[in-house]
């Protein structure tokens, strides 16, 4: 079974980070590069894909 990746992602005027599928951020706040930070060190922890998204929510580049 594949690990769900770690998305960086805004909503409510906030950077987020979350397990994909998951409704529920482990990380808030900060700027965008910051939340990417937070997102890229979860997933190389966790050795699964980070995808970062756009305000608009259209992804906008995927680190492996």
């Amino acid at each position: 079974m594949v690990k769900p990746g770690i998305e960086t992602y805004s909503e409510e005027e906030q950077w987020r980070s979350r397990h994909q599928g998951s409704d529920r951020p482990f990380a808030i706040g900060g700027t965008k590069a910051e939340q990417q930070q937070r997102g890229r060190d979860a997933a190389q922890r966790e050795g699964v894909e980070h995808i970062i998204k756009n305000l608009d929510g259209t992804v906008h580049k995927s680190d492996p």
